[in-house]
C-alpha cells in the first residue's frame, strides 16, 4: 500500500491523474447505481386542483367560505346588528365572533359571493380561499376544521394583493414613469 501511495503522490501530473480516475469511477459508480434504483416518491403536484391524487377535498372548506361570506360580506337594512352577528357565530370561531363583535356593519364590503371561490391553500385542517364579490371586490377567507366543522377564523379584504390596484393609484403610477 505505501509503495502504492508513493507511485500516486510521486509527480504532481500523476497525481492529477489518480484523481481524475478516481472522480470519474465515482460518478460512473453513482450513475449506475441511479439507474438500477426505483424513483423516489413523486414530486407534489403545484397545479391548484385540490381534487388531485393525495390532496385534501377543498369542498367543504369552498362551502364553509361561502356560507359565512353570504352572511358577512354586506347587513340587509331590515337586520339589526346584533341579529347580523347572530347570523355570523355559528360560521366562524369564537374568536372571530368575539372580533366582529366590534365590526361596524357600515364598514362592510358589500355584495353577496360571486362564482367558484380560488383556493390558495388547503390542508386536511385549514384552507385559504380567495372570494369574489358581487361588487367587484374580494375577499381572502381563512377556514379551519373546529370538531368536524368548518369555520370561518379570519377575513381580510384583497386590497394591497398582486394584481389588485385602485384605478386612481394605476393612473399616478403611469403618469409618474
Amino acid at each position: 500500500m505505501a509503495d502504492l501511495l508513493a507511485w500516486c503522490f510521486h509527480s504532481p501530473r500523476r497525481l492529477a491523474a489518480v484523481l481524475v480516475g478516481v472522480l470519474a469511477l465515482l460518478i460512473g459508480a453513482g450513475a449506475a447505481v441511479n439507474a438500477l434504483l426505483p424513483d423516489g416518491p413523486p414530486a407534489p403536484s403545484r397545479s391548484g386542483s385540490a381534487e388531485a391524487a393525495g390532496s385534501p377535498d377543498a369542498g367543504p372548506a369552498s362551502a364553509a367560505a361561502l356560507a359565512f361570506t353570504r352572511v358577512w360580506a354586506s347587513k340587509p337594512a331590515a337586520v339589526s346588528d346584533q341579529q347580523w352577528r347572530a347570523s355570523i357565530a355559528p360560521l366562524a370561531t369564537a374568536e372571530l365572533a368575539r372580533g366582529l363583535a366590534l365590526t361596524d356593519p357600515a364598514g362592510l364590503p358589500g355584495g353577496v359571493p360571486q362564482g367558484a371561490p380560488t383556493i390558495r391553500f388547503v390542508s386536511v385542517s385549514s384552507a385559504l380561499l380567495e372570494v369574489g364579490l358581487s361588487t367587484g371586490r374580494r375577499v381572502l377567507v381563512t377556514v379551519v376544521l373546529v370538531n368536524g366543522r368548518w369555520l370561518a377564523s379570519d377575513v381580510q379584504p384583497l386590497a394591497g394583493d398582486s394584481g389588485d390596484v385602485p384605478a386612481s393609484a394605476a393612473s399616478v403610477s403611469a403618469s409618474a414613469g
